[in-house]
């Protein structure tokens, strides 16, 4: 394990507290347990994102038939 100082604000300190209790875990495993559970987020879409996205590209992807068929 490596050793890390950083600094937090007041609410993520009291929020990391508490979900440290509730889960009785310790608080450094809780962080790297939120670590690893946002990294593999990055690159995805939320559920709204990718809603929207979609609407998008049925937009734009849409056979020139159809649209006119729905003027």
């Amino acid at each position: 394990m490596v050793k890390l100082t950083f600094s937090l604000d007041e609410t993520t300190v009291a929020e990391l507290r508490r979900a440290a209790d509730r889960l009785g875990k310790p608080q450094s495993q809780v962080v790297r347990e939120a670590i690893h559970d946002y990294a593999a987020r990055i690159g995805t879409f939320s559920e709204e994102e990718r809603v929207r996205l979609l609407k998008i590209f049925d937009t734009v992807a849409r056979p020139r038939h159809f649209a006119r068929a729905a003027i």
